[in-house]
């Protein structure tokens, strides 16, 4: 899964924006577990996580459930769940020395 090595230019092969460039193209499938991590099925040996989402996130269900398999397989995962959150929210707030603070 995550830790499989993969010959240069195979599907699969995919990182940060490789991945979603490769989704974009086709080159890569959309079932990638790089592009989205919740879709392996051995967890295990994975670095600590942290995910933080909202409690009116559309991905906190997808959240929850990949701490949940993280936690199953021995790994050590953070899951905030802010309470009434939505995906973005915290792009809303100013930031220091903005015009809106």
């Amino acid at each position: 899964m995550f830790r499989r090595p993969i010959g240069r230019g195979e599907e699969g092969q995919c990182q940060g924006h490789a991945v979603r460039r490769g989704v974009a193209s086709g080159r890569v499938g959309d079932d990638c577990v790089l592009a989205a991590p919740t879709r392996a099925t051995d967890l295990a040996g994975l670095p600590p996580a942290f995910i933080e989402c909202c409690s009116a996130e559309v991905f906190r269900d997808e959240d929850v459930a990949y701490a949940s398999g993280l936690w199953a397989a021995g790994s050590q995962a953070e899951l905030p769940v802010w309470p009434g959150g939505f995906h973005g929210c915290d792009q809303l707030a100013p930031t220091p020395g903005s015009p809106r603070t």
